[in-house]
């Protein structure tokens, strides 16, 4: 192969700023190499309902057979690699159309950009293709990250003449900028392998029997008879180099061995990013994944369960768009799956997608002996052994028609304030856009006729998140909608479900939503109590207070509530009286101590003012564990008829209604003329 080296130009871009170009540091390079690849496979699928075959291969290669075909590095490039061996990852995809197009780069339409020239001779070249899981064309930077910025791609297409064609061209780009140590000669840090087509250039190498005898430097098999597909070769990559960075944080980069292992990693990435359609090909999904990593099939019986609940999620929400609310046994996972229809108002009702949800024990979302479910999905501790990995309780994710999980969020604008009332309960949820739905109206011009459309605009260049962007004249805030009223659905919905914790042997109920101003229930009668003896002190069970509400005004998230307390009877006489907060439920009243003590949560509301008329010995009611102030007491309350007082309470989470509890004993034997 013969080697071209660009040299500096104007305006060119040089490896330093390619290799910028992509800056998601917030995930592995083998996570975005898992990404790409895949959404590469898929946008290039032939047919959606065979959907593709993806192979993962490593092995190890003897460098100098490598170098007899790539050369022309400097000197310095057998001292930095001296070994005789080094390990190559290969990714390959099958049923899919291959890097298409021109070879020549001279000749190429720009309106008509083959996968040939985005992939490989061009940066920033975005996707066209409808539904396509790329756009902005810079993903694929991710490649060069990954061993020495040597990459080389294999394809086999079928040409314009509907024949078979192959196709090998290999790219370098390294940084010389910041590296000192570099292996091309110095100019932009970006070089290209192939065939000579004039003194200058280079264009993939189309000889069946020269592609065969170079794959076989790698053991590799060239694709065969209607097989068409791309392969890319990462040589020299060093498993300790890429999972140093996570030792201590994760398991999931050792193999059963205890060895660093790209493999290991690898087959949950996949997992963890496309479990929607990995063999997937029984839910008639589109673009369902077939995986093998070194010839081992991948299988969903295998799945950890959380992956498993994932896939029941997306199957269930993807399934149809028609019904507002339904529930579906998951296949795989035998979980109750909850769907909500998520619509938006944009001119007209727009179906925009399902919310689909599962609440689980933690132990459903967990497979004993292996990792478990938060560190599947890439929430790795800073310790390996922190206790508290596993202390989230959610876990929700997004994603588009290629069935990419965008991201997963245990807090976010989707999740945010939503509080299992069962610490020992996990919450699994995903969104499923409605890609077909229209968005397009006749009040504004938009250049984007559907869901899909619109979210593919609102992706950011490593498909990590969608932000709503501005089309011309109008800003239409879609994503901005569906977040918040999926957030205030799960926070309706989780704050309505049974919590199971208990005081004493019973069983904490349904806590009802209600928001401020909610229904005060008043006080409990007093206690009895029998006095068996025949002293003159006589004390009479009928005698007691009454606790009433007489006014409640709400300002912002406090309550004002004036009340007063009548005795029945007729002479003055002396109480022991405690006013106090509990939640309100439709089963039993939860006392602040219960709550804080059962949940290990600070209680939703406190006492912020309390008086009584008069001059009263008061006492604040603070709770054990986190010093709340649940209420308070009047010791030798001393009333004849009644008396007047006033309470403020503060919301602290305003999904709670609040129950004011009241008791009034008479002390025994003090009666007042």
């Amino acid at each position: 192969m013969n080697i071209e080296i660009l040299q500096n130009d104007r305006m060119a871009q040089n490896g330093h700023s390619i290799l910028r170009s992509l800056q998601n540091d917030s995930l592995h390079p083998l996570d975005l190499l898992v990404r790409e690849f895949t959404q590469n496979s898929l946008d290039a699928c032939i047919d959606q309902t065979e959907g593709i075959k993806i192979n993962v291969d490593t092995g190890l290669f003897i460098k100098d057979n490598l170098l007899k075909e790539i050369n022309g590095f400097n000197c310095q490039f057998a001292e930095l690699y001296n070994k005789n061996e080094y390990k190559y990852l290969s990714l390959s995809d099958k049923k899919t159309s291959g890097l298409t197009g021109e070879i020549i780069f001279d000749e190429i339409d720009n309106d008509q950009l083959g996968n040939l020239t985005k992939l490989v001779y061009l940066l920033g070249a975005n996707q066209e293709k409808k539904g396509a899981g790329g756009s902005w064309g810079l993903g694929k930077t991710i490649y060069f990250r990954l061993g020495i910025g040597l990459v080389i791609y294999y394809s086999r297409i079928k040409n314009k003449n509907n024949k078979y064609e192959e196709r090998l061209v290999a790219h370098m780009v390294e940084d010389q900028k910041s590296k000192k140590d570099y292996a091309l000669e110095k100019g932009r840090g970006i070089a290209f392998w192939g065939e000579k087509y004039n003194d200058i250039n280079t264009k993939p190498i189309t000889d069946a029997n020269y592609i065969r005898d170079f794959l076989y430097i790698f053991n590799l098999q060239p694709y065969k008879e209607d097989e068409t597909g791309t392969r890319i070769i990462i040589p020299f990559v060093d498993d300790k180099t890429l999972m140093s960075n996570l030792e201590g944080k994760t398991k999931l980069i050792f193999n059963k061995y205890g060895h660093f292992s790209i493999e290991s990693y690898l087959e949950n990435a996949f997992k963890r990013w496309y479990v929607s359609k990995l063999d997937n090909h029984r839910n008639q999904v589109n673009n369902p994944i077939e995986l093998s990593i070194n010839n081992n099939l991948v299988q969903c019986n295998s799945f950890e369960n959380v992956y498993k609940i994932l896939q029941d999620l997306y199957v269930a929400g993807n399934k149809s768009f028609s019904s507002k609310t339904n529930k579906i046994k998951g296949e795989l996972s035998k979980t109750d799956i909850n769907l909500k229809r998520i619509d938006i108002r944009q001119a007209g009702m727009v179906p925009s997608g399902n919310l689909v949800y599962t609440i689980v024990p933690e132990d459903k979302s967990e497979t004993k002996f292996k990792a478990p479910s938060r560190e599947l999905l890439g929430f790795y501790s800073e310790n390996e052994e922190d206790e508290n990995l596993e202390s989230k309780n959610i876990l929700f994710t997004y994603l588009r028609t290629p069935g990419m999980a965008i991201r997963y969020e245990d807090f976010g604008q989707w999740t945010k304030n939503i509080e299992l009332p069962n610490k020992d309960e996990r919450l699994i949820g995903m969104f499923v856009p409605n890609s077909s739905a229209v968005l397009k109206d006749t009040r504004h011009n938009l250049d984007i006729d559907t869901m899909e459309d619109y979210l593919r605009r609102c992706e950011r260049a490593d498909h990590s998140e969608w932000v709503d962007v501005t089309l011309p004249n109008v800003q239409l805030t879609v994503v901005k909608r569906i977040k918040n009223q999926v957030n205030a659905f799960l926070k309706k919905e989780i704050s309505s479900s049974e919590l199971k914790g208990t005081t004493g042997s019973s069983t904490i109920g349904r806590v009802i939503g209600n928001r401020f101003m909610p229904p005060m229930t008043t006080g409990k009668s007093p206690k009895r109590s029998e006095n068996n003896n025949h002293s003159k002190r006589i004390h009479h069970t009928a005698e007691k207070l009454n606790f009433n509400i007489k006014e409640v005004k709400q300002i912002d998230n406090l309550l004002e509530i004036i009340f007063d307390i009548t005795s029945n009877i007729q002479t003055k006489a002396k109480f022991d009286a405690s006013i106090f907060l509990e939640i309100e439920s439709e089963i039993n009243k939860v006392s602040c101590e219960s709550w804080e003590k059962d949940l290990e949560k600070k209680f939703p509301f406190e006492i912020n003012e309390f008086d009584v008329e008069g001059e009263q010995n008061i006492t604040a009611l603070k709770s054990t564990k986190y010093n709340s102030v649940y209420g308070f007491k009047i010791k030798d309350l001393l009333i004849n008829h009644s008396i007047t007082g006033n309470l403020t309470v503060k919301f602290l989470n305003d999904g709670f209604r609040p129950s004011i509890g009241f008791e009034g004993i008479k002390q025994k034997g003090n009666i007042y003329e």
